[in-house]
């Protein structure tokens, strides 16, 4: 059994609270409803925060998501990275890929902020934020409940790939 490391302790003790606090009030915000689900996991670095809808293919963790981790780089630096992620478990994940950038584009000016990388096959959008233990709380749920937006446009593509019958949405 691995040992968890010091630096993950040490995070584990001062934000399990805050992380914990996200999550519930996530899952109470209107939108999430029952199509969406939390894949909360921690361990050697630290924690990982997951939020994707049922039919993403995230099951394991390696579906398409949002995502922030936080570990000993990020509490250090005081920056959350948020991410969108089509990972090895999303079937056709490259031909999607193609889809998300078309489809993308009529919302892109709302993600300025973000850098989108249509070039890669697992990483679509990313930023990172400047956070306190005071902000940590808002600062995720704002931007969880921004990134949420994007979940028609990706249940468009997966329709569009794989039929409505397949896509229980």
């Amino acid at each position: 059994m691995a040992t968890l490391k010091p630096a993950a302790i040490e995070i584990f003790n001062q934000y399990s609270t805050l992380i914990n606090k996200c999550r519930k009030e996530i899952v109470s915000l209107p939108w999430f409803g029952s199509k969406w689900w939390v894949n909360v996991s921690f361990g050697n670095p630290g924690f990982v925060f997951q939020i994707s809808k049922t039919h993403w293919f995230n099951h394991l963790g390696q579906g398409i998501h949002f995502e922030y981790w936080l570990g000993e780089m990020e509490h250090q630096r005081k920056a959350l990275p948020f991410v969108l992620h089509f990972e090895p478990d999303t079937p056709e994940r490259k031909a999607l890929g193609v889809l998300f950038k078309t489809a993308f584009s009529e919302m892109e000016r709302d993600f300025s902020d973000y850098s989108i990388n249509y070039r890669a096959i697992c990483d679509k959008l990313q930023k990172f934020e400047k956070f306190t233990k005071n902000t940590f709380p808002q600062l995720v749920i704002s931007e969880f409940s921004r990134l949420q937006k994007i979940a028609p446009l990706i249940d468009r593509i997966l329709i569009a790939q794989f039929g409505e019958e397949k896509m229980v949405i």
